[in-house]
């Protein structure tokens, strides 16, 4: 629970300082125009840089963090669905399915898992304590 809480922290870390700092190159490669999405992608870019700080966060008080991972959770599904819908829509290129799916689709089974395990960690502090 705790590497894969780091290695996702750490990736969204640098992707996210990647869509801030170095966007132009990314439009280039997928082929969009530079000047009309710069600060809406430099915006998301720092949104995933605070998960990445989150997704550290949660991994070291992974109960006290909980609704970040839930955020993530979310994050990452919806994520997903946006990204392939653009691929469906014709307007991203079909190579994109798989960084959608490196980037996104990848942790939403394993970050389930481990809410659940968060649960049972809480409910297990719970009743130790007598409530």
């Amino acid at each position: 629970m705790t590497r894969l809480l780091r290695f996702a922290g750490t990736f969204n870390l640098l992707a996210g300082t990647c869509m801030v700092c170095l966007y132009r190159p990314g439009f280039d490669l997928l082929g969009v125009p530079q000047d009309q999405l710069g600060l809406p992608v430099q915006m998301m870019g720092f949104f995933v840089i605070l998960f990445g700080a989150g997704y550290h966060w949660t991994a070291s008080h992974p109960i006290e963090n909980k609704n970040v991972l839930v955020l993530g959770c979310w994050s990452k599904t919806l994520g997903t669905m946006l990204g392939l819908g653009y691929v469906a829509l014709g307007q991203l290129p079909w190579w994109f399915v798989p960084v959608v799916l490196a980037a996104d689709a990848v942790y939403v089974p394993p970050f389930l898992v481990i809410l659940r395990r968060i649960d049972q960690a809480a409910d297990e502090a719970r009743r130790a304590a007598g409530r």
